[in-house]
């Protein structure tokens, strides 16, 4: 179907593909995306297949029955006979291949995983149910288990109920929302919810499960039938995060200090053997695990992340939690980390460990303490012998403040935007100098004028203007580029992922790649409004949370690219996107970032800002707006996003960036007290005019070029 997820995950369970996959895929599906497919394990959505026109039939979910009927209808008017001949013809190419490539795959097998302890520990972790739950535990090593569980797990509508109603708490939906025949994956269960959702069934019926059960059993009707079906006696030891099997919490790995000793660089020592380990868990080589290359990146997902960590503590000797990956999500940053707590806690010399260590252990841990005290002054008398200002990485400098008396002039050094009739800029210049129209009558995919729009004023929810400036194609985001679940990218608000977009295009468009900016005082400064989009979304769940939220609406360009600085949403209504850019040039003033990345997007879906605008008076019925005219009787509404990346002008001059443009000065009031809330106060917009210009030693006759009106940027 078009909506369902498809996924083949031969390498993400730990063995390279086999039974004439390796033929098969490339052969129904080209040879590109069938090896995509297979050594990825990327998860695909019918839509998507569909789009790669790899020559498949994808429909609505609700019309697969249907149609698969029809099809079987079809196929039963032929005989018996006439059905083996045809399906003979379809496999004969085929089949004349498959000899060969079973022994190419067989031989695959043998160099990649057969006899290799590491990928059978994997397969098994992944397969192995039985090794994940320990019959002969020690009963003296159980928790006390809390008496709330009042389930009657010999009661099949008891068992039944209570999986439902903690999937659907997990969920944050109506259990009327699942059935069985409900996958996990639509359902939205990823990998983090499965881990969480999977302790709470461990510790309701005194199990010991993996959170890859899941996978396994990957219906909820199939799930409950295996609950029912484990013996309810089991009582398991409770490990880390209520998941990993006992088997594997008794694995060791030796911390290899001696191949330290005589080496100077401790980082280095530490950064190869999480190298190593990383390479072990991701079966994958060393070679492929870069400097910058995030762990994210790297195919560690959370599940992946709790069993390395373990290992990690394991060969360090040190209590790391799984989500460290995510405070520190680089080898070479986690190598650093690692250093610290090795060094600043004296871990390696720790009394219980010391009471079975004999006199030479000590002296070798004490060695390995003195080393990495050697290994930082080196590195700082190397950092002072070899300092020079241009070496400094120009986006990741400490913050400082401005001396007032030096310029206060902001820098444009990158611009992205999209506006109705405009896919860039570039557009948007042509459109202007053109005097082109781009108002017309509100698209069918916001709302349907025949059913809302009314030239009386008066009538009920109804709209009496009809016109908009909108942009086209707002359904249209790559959630693979920037890593997000294809259900996430669904429930996302467009706002975001247009801003998303523009934010990435911004830094691109300033010559900076934006990857570079990971740990940097990047501040994030953006409007954010209701675009009426969460009406239409009817699922409720932590995507639909985040998805919707105007706080995400900054935050999304901060998580993805690691920014340190302040990263503010704004609503201050129609100047929330130049209160942003004031916000932002505030800040970069003050020495709070060094970069910002200030602007808005605006999208108006459904019927409702139309409508409510109306039954006020605000809208022109014309669709045209007469500023400073007499002819003015109200605004157009226009969708578009807007994104400007600044710095300090003498920065910017000093780095070389490429200036768009200058802000000289910007301020911001309120009009107080007037004869409406939303009725301007001439005599305060006055006083900030005249305070900005006196605040930045601006004479308007000389440097006021350009100025917003509304809200006000003087350039």
């Amino acid at each position: 179907s078009l909506e369902s997820i498809y996924h083949s995950n031969y390498m993400r369970f730990g063995f390279t593909p086999g039974a004439g996959a390796t033929f098969i895929f490339p052969e129904r599906l080209g040879d590109h995306l069938g090896r995509e497919i297979l050594f990825t394990a990327a998860e695909y959505r019918g839509h998507t297949l569909l789009e790669r026109g790899v020559g498949i039939t994808a429909i609505p979910g609700a019309e697969v029955l249907t149609q698969a009927l029809k099809r079987a209808h079809q196929l039963a008017r032929s005989s018996r006979e006439e059905l083996i001949f045809q399906k003979a013809g379809k496999r004969r190419l085929i089949s004349a291949r498959l000899e060969e490539i079973f022994v190419k795959e067989l031989s695959m097998h043998e160099k990649t995983f057969i006899g290799n302890r590491k990928v059978l520990e994997k397969i098994n972790q992944h397969f192995s149910e039985g090794a994940s739950v320990s019959i002969n535990a020690d009963l003296s090593l159980a928790k006390p288990r809390s008496s709330s569980r009042n389930v009657n797990k010999s009661d099949p509508l008891d068992v039944r109920s209570k999986l439902l109603s903690t999937l659907a708490e997990e969920l944050m939906i109506d259990v009327s929302e699942i059935s069985d025949a409900s996958g996990f994956l639509a359902l939205g269960l990823d990998s983090i919810l499965a881990v969480t959702w999977i302790r709470k069934i461990n510790h309701i019926f005194d199990l010991n499960l993996p959170a890859t059960v899941v996978y396994r059993h990957p219906t909820v009707g199939a799930f409950i039938a295996h609950i029912k079906d484990l013996s309810v006696n089991l009582v398991a030891e409770e490990v880390n995060l209520g998941f990993l099997s006992n088997t594997e919490s008794n694995i060791s790995y030796e911390a290899p200090i001696n191949s330290f000793l005589g080496k100077l660089d401790a980082t280095e020592w530490i950064r190869d053997e999480l190298v190593k380990s990383l390479a072990s868990e991701l079966m994958i080589d060393s070679t492929e695990i870069r400097a910058q290359s995030t762990f994210l990146d790297l195919g560690l997902d959370s599940i992946l992340a709790l069993i390395w960590v373990r290992k990690i503590n394991s060969i360090f000797d040190i209590s790391l939690p799984a989500t460290v990956v995510y405070m520190h999500p680089t080898v070479n940053v986690l190598a650093e980390h690692i250093k610290t707590l090795i060094k600043n806690n004296s871990l390696l010399l720790r009394d219980d460990a010391l009471t079975n260590q004999n006199t030479h252990e000590t002296i070798q841990a004490e060695k390995f303490n003195a080393l990495l005290e050697l290994d930082s002054e080196l590195k700082s008398i190397n950092t002072q012998e070899k300092f020079e200002p241009e070496d400094l990485n120009r986006h990741k400098s400490l913050p400082k403040f401005i001396n007032r008396e030096s310029s206060d002039a902001i820098a444009i050094i990158g611009a992205s935007g999209r506006f109705p009739k405009a896919l860039n800029l570039v557009d948007f210049w042509k459109n202007i100098s053109s005097g082109r129209d781009c108002i017309e009558e509100v698209p069918f995919d916001r709302w349907d004028v025949s059913k809302y729009y009314d030239s009386d004023p008066t009538a009920l929810e109804k709209s009496y203007s009809k016109w908009m400036g909108s942009i086209d194609d707002i359904d249209r985001f790559d959630a693979d580029f920037f890593n997000i679940n294809p259900r996430e990218a669904e429930l996302m608000d467009p706002q975001q992922r247009l801003f998303l977009q523009h934010a990435w295009h911004v830094i691109e468009n300033a010559a900076i790649l934006p990857s570079e900016l990971a740990g940097s005082q990047c501040g994030v400064f953006v409007a954010s409004g209701n675009s009426g989009y969460s009406e239409l979304v009817k699922a409720r769940n932590a995507y639909s949370l985040i998805g919707s939220s105007g706080s995400i609406l900054a935050a999304r360009i901060a998580y993805i690219l690691d920014l340190h600085g302040p990263c503010i949403s704004i609503d201050t209504a129609c100047s929330s996107s130049l209160v942003a850019v004031t916000q932002a040039c505030n800040s970069l003033l003050l020495g709070e970032v060094d970069l910002a990345i200030a602007g808005g997007a605006c999208i108006l879906i459904g019927p409702d800002m139309h409508i409510d605008t109306s039954k006020v008076g605000m809208l022109s019925p014309e669709g045209r707006c007469f500023a400073f005219d007499s002819r003015a009787n109200g605004f157009v509404p226009g969708e578009g996003i807007g994104v400007v990346l600044l710095k300090r002008l003498a920065d910017a001059e000093r780095d070389g960036d490429p200036i768009r443009g200058i802000i000289r000065g910007w301020g911001v009031n309120q009009d107080g007290k007037t004869n409406g809330i939303t009725a301007p106060n001439p005599q305060a917009q006055s006083r900030l005019i005249g305070d900005i210009y006196n605040k930045f030693s601006i004479d308007p006759a000389i440097s006021a070029r350009n100025m917003q009106i509304h809200h006000f940027v003087i350039s």
